[in-house]
Formats: C-alpha cells, structure tokens, sequence
C-alpha cells in the first residue's frame, strides 16, 4: 500500500495476445490464465507466468509501457471478453480476462484514456501473415456476424486499419 491506504499496484490474471513477430507470425498469444497484467499509476506490465516464463523468448516475456506510452486503452471484444491496449508506435495488444469491466474501471481509476469499444476479427489476434488464408476466414466471420447481428440487432464497430 502506498501513501493514504491506497494500493499502488493492481494485477489480474487471464491470456494475452501481443503485436510482435514470432517464427513468421505477426503475434504472440498466451492462453488462458497464462499471462499477468500489472497496472500502476505510472507503468502497465503484461506479462508472461513467471513458472512457465523459461520456456519463452526473452523478448516476449513482458510488455512494459509507461502511462505516457498509452494511447487509448479500450473493452475488445474478441469472442466475448478481452480489453485492447493501444500506444503510440501504434501496436496494440490484448489482455484476455472475463472481468473486462473491473480492469477498464482500474485503467480509468489510473487515468488512462478509455477508448470505445472495439469488434476484433478472430484472424486479427491470430496474427497470420498469408493474406489468402486471411480472407477466407474473415469471410467465414462475416457470415458468422452477419448472422448474430440479424438475429440480436447488435452492431459491432469493427477497428480502424492503420
């Protein structure tokens, strides 16, 4: 606890899926409670389990980004749950959680800028790089939500390319 009673560090647990390149992919996903996001007032970390730490690259273990370094943090929505994290060199990743709801409020507690939230295609956080196999599955999805948005009305904002 810091200063007035007030806990200065914050950590949930869930998966995470990072914008950096690994054996031809675009990302790097961890499942499922295999990742750590530490937020505090100044920095986020996520983070790989340390227990299973060793059996990943270095350069992949952990994402640090200072509070500056943050552009916008957002609720994603990636098969139902996820909070995107974007920043300014323009990556984004992902922290996997069902508690999005509780780890938006903590970014917002922090004063992290809340984005609005954001549809991401399945093909996306995968990070394939062959275009061919790409557009077949985003076919695939667009039928699929093409489908849940007849059937429930809900519209999803699909993300800006960049």
């Amino acid at each position: 606890m810091g200063q007035y009673g007030r806990v200065t560090e914050r950590s949930f647990l869930g998966g995470m899926s990072i914008e950096a390149p690994f054996f031809g992919l675009k990302r790097f996903n961890a499942g499922w409670p295999t990742a750590r996001l530490r937020i505090t007032d100044t920095r986020l970390i996520l983070s790989y389990f340390p227990l299973l730490a060793i059996m990943v690259p270095k350069r992949l273990r952990v994402v640090q980004c200072d509070t500056s370094d943050v552009r916008e943090v957002f609720c994603s929505r990636i098969g139902g749950f996820g909070v995107g994290i974007a920043t300014i060199d323009h990556k984004t990743h992902y922290f996997l959680t069902l508690r999005r709801r509780t780890v938006l409020a903590e970014f917002a507690e922090r004063g992290y800028v809340i984005g609005r939230d954001q549809y991401l295609r399945y093909t996306d956080l995968m990070g394939l790089p062959w275009p061919r196999v790409v557009k077949v599955c985003n076919r695939i999805e667009d039928l699929i939500m093409s489908r849940f948005r007849r059937n429930t009305g809900d519209e999803l904002e699909r993300p800006e390319k960049q």
